[in-house]
């Protein structure tokens, strides 16, 4: 006789589930743990930083995502963005893995890392925790055009999504950078834009 069934799904269950399909999430299961972040190149790397909103949270909640729902995001991403080519910047710092778009320094962008929840190694006061291990490939950056695009036409992640209050249209054709949104039709109020 095996183990009791609904013994291990106490056993592999976790508090979390999918941002997609809402299913409960169970350790070890494969998914992406997908953050907004900032981004900055320091010599040897590129260090990204959680956005804080000035009470100590997130401004953009974290999520986790089954890999294979986000894999069908970035599919149909990949079908809406087919015949955009990459915004070139000389003042990147990284590309979009998505659009191959240039990432500036301390610009708003999607950091997407795959793994798993695993039980924690150590039981501080006899109960073990449950942390996120990136076991299963490199973290990917996405740029706030792609992110925006996805949120607005794939799946909601996020209200109010934008790297300083610009609208939608401003996010794609990132109107702060010198100004763009005047001159390529972002239709923001210049005190809300840039």
């Amino acid at each position: 006789m095996g183990p009791d069934p609904a013994e291990l799904e106490d056993l592999y269950s976790t508090p979390h589930g999918c941002a997609s399909c809402e299913d409960q999430l169970f350790l070890t299961d494969e998914l992406v743990l997908v953050q907004v972040v900032y981004t900055n190149a320091l010599p040897d790397r590129i260090e990204c930083y959680d956005i804080d909103n000035g009470e100590g949270g997130f401004t953009y909640e974290p999520y986790f995502v089954h890999l294979d729902c986000w894999e069908n995001f970035m599919e149909e991403l990949d079908e809406l963005t087919e015949h955009t080519p990459p915004t070139p910047d000389l003042l990147s710092i990284y590309d979009c893995s998505q659009c191959k778009s240039g990432i500036r320094a301390w610009e708003t962008s999607c950091l997407v890392t795959p793994g798993e929840l695993r039980r924690s190694p150590r039981a501080p006061e006899g109960v073990q925790g449950i942390h996120f291990d990136n076991c299963l490939g490199e973290p990917q950056l996405i740029c706030i055009s792609c992110i925006t695009r996805m949120n607005d036409e794939v799946f909601e992640m996020w209200e109010d999504f934008s790297h300083n209050g610009e609208c939608s249209e401003g996010s794609h054709i990132r109107c702060w950078r010198g100004n763009a949104c005047h001159d390529n039709g972002c239709p923001c109020p210049k005190e809300q834009a840039c």
